[in-house]
């Protein structure tokens, strides 16, 4: 890339209709409907080829949305019912009933297509520990920590891990329950690092560190900054 700053697209892509009928139809078999995610997967990333963008991806095509999705592949977790999440939108939210493991790498197979067919680099979203277990009910663990920690550990890393074994080099971990809740920037800030223990390198040279970060207003009123701001105040 020859221009500094490197573009992408943030959240989910509608999804178009012909998808939404076709995935609903239960005259449709398993398979049918796997070719049909593969579709919208290949043309969301092809628009976003060619609308120049540097690092792409499938526009989460093949979720149902970022935290149902996750959730059906974690053991520990029961479906409840659907509550409102804003305006008229509404989720499937579970509840946690037993301990929390790791079944599958469930966002590997849609990077592996979009690694057989991208021709730029690639991002893969993935929703983190903070906002699986906010926006859940916790009935097992003993704290809302030890939830949160639990999903970090037995869950995000390995995913992770298994991205980064299989290619991935770029991956966006999403928490926007974390604004919600800046009190608990400390715990946030630790599932982050607990998520990414083992695949990705960290520094606490305050000299390096300030090659990238020029300014950093701490308690701005994000979870970005006061993330930052628990990261570094022990180096500076």
């Amino acid at each position: 890339m020859s221009h500094p700053i490197t573009t992408f697209e943030i959240g989910s892509l509608k999804k178009p209709q012909w998808l939404v009928d076709f995935l609903r139809d239960p005259r449709q078999p398993r398979e049918a409907k796997e070719r049909a995610r593969d579709d919208a997967a290949y043309l969301n990333l092809r628009m976003l080829e060619q609308v120049g963008l540097d690092q792409v991806y499938d526009g989460e095509a093949r979720r149902v949305e970022m935290y149902e999705y996750a959730v059906r592949n974690i053991e520990g977790f029961e479906f409840t019912g659907r509550v409102r999440s804003w305006d008229n939108k509404y989720y499937r939210k579970a509840r946690c009933v037993g301990e929390i493991k790791y079944k599958t790498p469930y966002h590997l197979r849609e990077f592996l297509f979009l690694k057989k067919h991208g021709t730029k680099p690639l991002k893969v979203p993935v929703t983190g520990p903070y906002t699986l277990a906010d926006w859940s009910y916790n009935e097992f663990y003993p704290t809302k920590e030890d939830f949160v920690l639990a999903i970090a550990r037995s869950v995000i890393r390995p995913l992770l891990r298994d991205l980064v074994e299989a290619g991935a080099e770029f991956i966006q971990l999403d928490e926007p329950a974390a604004t919600t809740h800046p009190e608990e920037m400390a715990l946030f800030a630790e599932a982050f690092n607990e998520s990414v223990k083992g695949s990705a390198e960290f520094t606490g040279d305050s000299e390096r560190l300030d090659q990238f970060v020029e300014a950093v207003q701490a308690w701005g009123g994000t979870a970005l900054y006061d993330a930052v701001h628990y990261a570094l105040a022990p180096t500076l």
